[in-house]
C-alpha cells in the first residue's frame, strides 16, 4: 500500500537511520484481557462483541503499554531526523490538544521506536515520523465472525491528513491464511486471499480490492469521486485531528460496504441522501472458504511523506525541506473505539520485552513470553533472511525447529524484505531463541508473538489497593472536562452501607495508586466497597459514559464518607500500563 513502487533491498529496521525505505507494522489482535477491552460473551465464543476503547490519560504522551495483547510491530523511525520539525507527533508535552502548524504546545518529539505508538486523553495515536518508508500494523485478537451473515468492524479515527503519502489501510484475511506483514512495500507478503480497504493516495476516500487464490488484486465497486471532506462539509464540519470520525466496514461472505457514519461528538452524517455514506458497496467473490471469520489488521503507512508537496532532499537523501515541513509533514493518526461484532476472540501472547528486534543470527536472540503457549498454538514472527533457514528453539538452542513461511504470494520471492513465519509451537513454551541465515548480508527477526484459538485460563481481575488518606486529582490537560477534585474528608469511624448498583453494569475506578482498574461488574464493585478498597470519594466511570465522577455522585444519595480500612490484600501481578493516570 504505497504510492509508487519501492522495494527495500536490505533490513527494514537496520537501514532506517540511513534513510532507506522501512515498513512499520502493528497488528492488532484482541486477546483474553481484563482491561480495558471487552469481549462478550466469554472469549472464544462465536457471536460476541469485541470493543477496545484505549482508555487512559497520562500526564504526558506515553508509549502504549498494550494491556490487552494486540500484536503490534512498530519500526522504521529514521533517527537521523531526530530533533527536526518533521520528527514530531501530535499532542503537546502534557498531552495538550493537537494542531497544525506544529508548535511546542501542540506537538512533541519522536526519539525512539516506542514513541511511534502512544496514548493521550483516552485514545491511541500512531506516528511514523519522517522516514523513507514506515508503517504500523495492528491486528486485534478478535476476528470478524461472518458465520451468521454480516460482521461489522467499526472505529473512530482522526481525518486531518497532512500529506497524501501518509495513509492507512485495513486488511481482512482468513485466520490460517493471514500475514501480519501484508502489503509491506506495497507488493510484499500479500496473503493469497484477502480484502484490502485502502485510503487513496490522492484523496480522502476509501477504496477496496480483493485477492483470491493468489491472483491479482481486483478493485471492488465504489464511488471514488466524493471524499470524506465532501461528506464533512455537507454536515458543517471539516477534517480534524482532535475530532474523530466514525467509520465502519460491513463484511459478509459475498458483500462489502465501507462507510463513514458520523463523529465522536455524536453527530450523524448524511450525504447525497445517504446515511451512512458508503465509499464502497459491492458484491465480491465468496470468502466462505475462510472458515467463517476474518483477521482484521489496521495499518498506518508513511512513504517519504514530504514528497507529497516538495522535492528537495536533505543530507540523508530524504525529501525534507522548509516547504515540506510547512505544508506536508508526517501525519499522526488518532484511533479510538475499535469494535468488531459479531466477533470470535483468539489469544495473543506477547513477549515480556517490548518490541524486540534481533539482527545477529549468532546472538542470544531470546524472548520470554508472559504466559505459556496453550495447546495447538503457533509462533508468529517477522523475519528477513534466507527463507529456508529461519529456525527457532524452545530449549535454549539444544534443538531447532524450522519456521514455516506464512502463505503469501511473494513470501519467499523477496526474503530480503521480510515476511511472517507461522509454526506450531510445543504446549507450555515460555521462551524462544531465533537464528537463520542472512540474505545480502542481512538477517533480522521482529514481532514475535504466540497466537492460539484456544482461550487461556482466566486472568484474575486486578484488585485496587486500599485508598490513601486523600484521593489524588487526575487532570486531562487537552480535554474540556476535567476529572473532579476530591474534597470529601475521611473518617475512620464511619460505617459502610452496601450500595445499590446495577450488578450487570460495568465500571472502572481510579485506585489510590492512581491506576485505572476494571471494567468490573456492579456486583464486584460493591464487593470492593465492602472491603474498603473503594470509598465514596473514589473516582469512577460507568462504561458507555466518558464522565468521571466520585462514587458519591454516582450513587446520588448520602453515603458515609469513609469505609473502615481492612488489612491490605496482596495485589495480583499486572504490568504497569501507560493508560493509567500518573
Amino acid at each position: 500500500m504505497k504510492i509508487g513502487r519501492f522495494q527495500l533491498p536490505l533490513s527494514r529496521r537496520t537501514l532506517a537511520g540511513a534513510g532507506v525505505g522501512v515498513a512499520l507494522t502493528a497488528v492488532l489482535v484482541v486477546a483474553q484481557a481484563a482491561i480495558p477491552a471487552i469481549m462478550t460473551p466469554t472469549s472464544g465464543v462465536s457471536g460476541g462483541t469485541f470493543l477496545e476503547t484505549f482508555d487512559g490519560s497520562p500526564s504526558a504522551p506515553a508509549t502504549y503499554s498494550n494491556p490487552n495483547s494486540w500484536d503490534i510491530n512498530p519500526g522504521g523511525l529514521n533517527t537521523n531526523e531526530n530533533g527536526t520539525y518533521a520528527q514530531l507527533a501530535h499532542h503537546g508535552p502534557m498531552c495538550q490538544a493537537p494542531g497544525i502548524p506544529y508548535t511546542s504546545s501542540n506537538a512533541h518529539p519522536l526519539a525512539q521506536v516506542s514513541d511511534m505508538i502512544f496514548q493521550c486523553n483516552d485514545h491511541l495515536m500512531t506516528s511514523t515520523g519522517l522516514t523513507g518508508y514506515g508503517a504500523i500494523y495492528m491486528v486485534p485478537p478478535a476476528t470478524a465472525d461472518i458465520t451468521g451473515g454480516t460482521s461489522v468492524i467499526s472505529w473512530d479515527m482522526s481525518t486531518l491528513r497532512t500529506g497524501s503519502r501518509d495513509w492507512v489501510y485495513i486488511t481482512l484475511m482468513p485466520y490460517e491464511g493471514h500475514n501480519k506483514f501484508a502489503y509491506n512495500n506495497n507488493d510484499q507478503a500479500i496473503p493469497p486471499n484477502n480484502v484490502n480497504v485502502v485510503l487513496a493516495g490522492g484523496g480522502n476516500v476509501f477504496l477496496a480490492t480483493q485477492r483470491t487464490n493468489g491472483g491479482s488484486d481486483v478493485r471492488l465497486a465504489g464511488n471514488s469521486y466524493y471524499t470524506w471532506d465532501n461528506v464533512q462539509s455537507a454536515n458543517g464540519v471539516a477534517p480534524s485531528a482532535s475530532r474523530r470520525d466514525s467509520f465502519r466496514i460491513e463484511l459478509s461472505a459475498t458483500h462489502l460496504r465501507v462507510c463513514i457514519t458520523g463523529n465522536n461528538a455524536g453527530q450523524v452524517y448524511t450525504f447525497r441522501g445517504q446515511s451512512p455514506y458508503c465509499f464502497v458497496d459491492s458484491d465480491m467473490a465468496s470468502i466462505a472458504s475462510w472458515g467463517g471469520q476474518a483477521v482484521v489488521m489496521i495499518t498506518h503507512v508513511s512513504y517519504n511523506v514530504e514528497k507529497s508537496c516538495s522535492s528537495v532532499d536533505d543530507q540523508f537523501h530524504l525529501v525534507h525541506n522548509p516547504t515540506g515541513d510547512a505544508n506536508c509533514p508526517p501525519n499522526t493518526w488518532h484511533w479510538d473505539n475499535v469494535r468488531i461484532s459479531p466477533a470470535r476472540a483468539f489469544t495473543v501472547i506477547n513477549p515480556q520485552q517490548q518490541f524486540p528486534v534481533f539482527s545477529d543470527p549468532g546472538g542470544t536472540n531470546t524472548v520470554t513470553f508472559a504466559q505459556p503457549a496453550p495447546a495447538g498454538a503457533k509462533l508468529s514472527y517477522i523475519a528477513t533472511g534466507d527463507c529456508a533457514s529461519q529456525r527457532f528453539s524452545v530449549n535454549g538452542g539444544q534443538t531447532w525447529i524450522t519456521a514455516i513461511p506464512q502463505p503469501a504470494t511473494t513470501q519467499c520471492a523477496h526474503p530480503e524484505n521480510g515476511g511472517e513465519y507461522w509454526t506450531l509451537i510445543p504446549e507450555g513454551t515460555t521462551s524462544v531463541k531465533f537464528t537463520g541465515s542472512p540474505v545480502f548480508g542481512h538477517w533480522e527477526v521482529s514481532d514475535p508473538a504466540i497466537w492460539a484459538t484456544t482461550a487461556l485460563a482466566p486472568t484474575p481481575t486486578p484488585v485496587p489497593a486500599v485508598p490513601a488518606p486523600q484521593q489524588p486529582r487526575i487532570v486531562h490537560p487537552a480535554e474540556p472536562e476535567e476529572l473532579p477534585q476530591t474534597h470529601v474528608q475521611q473518617s475512620q469511624k464511619s460505617k459502610f452501607t452496601m450500595p445499590k448498583l446495577d450488578p450487570q453494569a460495568l465500571f472502572k475506578i481510579v485506585g489510590a495508586d492512581k491506576k485505572i482498574y476494571g471494567p468490573v461488574s456492579g456486583q464486584e464493585l460493591a464487593q470492593w466497597m465492602s472491603e474498603g478498597r473503594v470509598t465514596v470519594s473514589t473516582l469512577i466511570q460507568k462504561i458507555g459514559n466518558k464522565k468521571w465522577q466520585q462514587v458519591a455522585e454516582l450513587l446520588a444519595k448520602d453515603l458515609p464518607q469513609e469505609i473502615p480500612i481492612p488489612p491490605a490484600l496482596r495485589r495480583p501481578f499486572i504490568r504497569k500500563g501507560d493508560d493509567e493516570p500518573k
